[in-house]
């Protein structure tokens, strides 16, 4: 009998939403139902960036069967836009087959809560009936099983050796150079407009922010480093001590080396966002999240990233 087949279909957007989702299915996986096959269709855009050693070719863990294994090297040939319309075709194939028995179907809408703990007795009960099961939905999570699995979880899904290799070398000059490195998120692209521009802030505010931010250590050698999704004049700048990431629009580098590069810092800030969020989770550094323009930083004030989940939903 085959292994039970667990399929995240959909929930949440780009890059750092689809890490959260896989970080908490990886916990539960661990901690709750190791027996079980997962595969995360809404990752598979990034699957190329990550080390995955616990999933064949599209999954996230185990085996794949071989209907999927075909459906997901027919994505990885499609140029974009039609990998993506064809993903979305297969996943509405996937859920018309849980009408007709034998699969199941837990799709939960988008909300400002939770809509599904990983720890349900009554969701749990229902998977180890076995079986194929599809899920959706967005804030589907564990904090505890993040929390208490966390090692295991950044061993199993590692940005590929070369993203990890890139980031280390540009960060370590400019770690020597500092006695402390905070990394910096400026995002600008859709905080314009997502949310009436409630986490939107001008360039100017941040280097006010991290010219505070360096007078308050005092003598310490504070250095910054700088990510940002929109080229920024270099002159507003003047004054700090501060180098951009691999990845920052400037460079026209890789997503993927501003989010490892953000993990090597001693400290991240940002506004409130995914991205910085994992940064955060996998570098196991402090991460404080600017929620308005009164944001301060006191070097005696202490971040835990899991108090960060009740103030904003992750």
């Amino acid at each position: 009998m085959a292994e039970p087949l667990l399929i995240f279909t959909k929930g949440g957007g780009r890059l750092a939403n689809q890490l959260l989702n896989v970080t908490h299915l990886l916990a539960w996986h661990h901690a709750i139902q190791p027996g079980y096959r997962i595969c995360v269709m809404s990752f598979w855009p990034f699957t190329g960036h990550f080390d995955l050693p616990l999933g064949e070719e599209g999954m996230l863990a185990g085996k794949s069967p071989v209907w999927l294994k075909t459906i997901y090297r027919i994505y990885q040939k499609l140029p974009t836009p039609w990998n993506r319309r064809f993903l979305k075709l297969i996943i509405a194939a996937l859920e018309i087959r849980t009408l007709t028995g034998g699969w199941q179907k837990h799709r939960y809408q988008e909300a400002e809560r939770i809509v599904l703990d990983l720890e349900d007795t009554a969701f749990n009960a229902r998977l180890a009936k076995g079986g194929v099961h599809l899920l959706s939905g967005w804030l589907i999570r564990s904090w505890r099983l993040v929390k208490q699995e966390q090692t295991y979880i950044r061993a199993h899904c590692q940005p590929m050796l070369t993203f990890r290799k890139q980031a280390e070398e540009h960060i370590a000059a400019f770690k020597r150079k500092h006695e402390l490195v905070i990394g910096i998120q400026i995002r600008h692209t859709d905080y314009r407009h997502w949310r009436e521009g409630k986490y939107f802030y001008p360039t100017t505010s941040y280097v006010n922010w991290m010219k505070e931010i360096a007078a308050g250590y005092g003598q310490k050698k504070v250095g910054f480093l700088i990510t940002s999704d929109e080229v920024q004049d270099e002159k507003l700048f003047e004054g700090l001590s501060w180098t951009f990431s691999s990845g920052a629009a400037n460079l026209n580098g890789h997503f993927m080396l501003s989010i490892m590069e953000l993990s090597l810092c001693d400290i991240i800030i940002g506004p409130n966002s995914t991205f910085s969020a994992w940064a955060s989770f996998y570098g196991n550094k402090p991460l404080y999240w600017i929620s308005d323009q009164n944001f301060k930083l006191s070097p005696a004030y202490s971040a835990d990233f899991y108090d960060l989940k009740d103030n904003w939903l992750i």
